[in-house]
């Protein structure tokens, strides 16, 4: 199914989803990576080293697919406002 096979209800939809999706993978990436710099020091890493984990190892890799599916998921939200036939009448113009 392509991108312009859909409805704008359903764009908008997606939208809201894909939009959803990457601001939790957002915030599961950040609640690691601070459980990993709050956690108790056992080993013998210092307090540097666990702050570059958890931003290295916890949140950078959550990064790759959550902006792309907050900009997907903006893109599909324009694309369904200006692409329905009563949208002038939604005021979404």
């Amino acid at each position: 199914m392509a991108f312009d096979d859909l409805d704008p209800v359903s764009k908008l939809k997606l939208g809201k989803t894909f939009q959803w999706i990457g601001v939790a993978a957002l915030a599961v990436g950040a609640i690691g990576g601070l459980l990993v710099v709050l956690g108790p020091d056992t080993s013998d890493m210092t307090t540097r080293q666990n702050i570059l984990f958890g931003i290295f190892c916890c949140f950078a890799p959550t990064l790759l697919p959550a902006v792309p599916m907050i900009i997907v998921g903006r893109m599909m939200q324009k694309a369904a406002r200006s692409d329905g036939s009563g949208s002038l009448y939604r005021n979404w113009d």
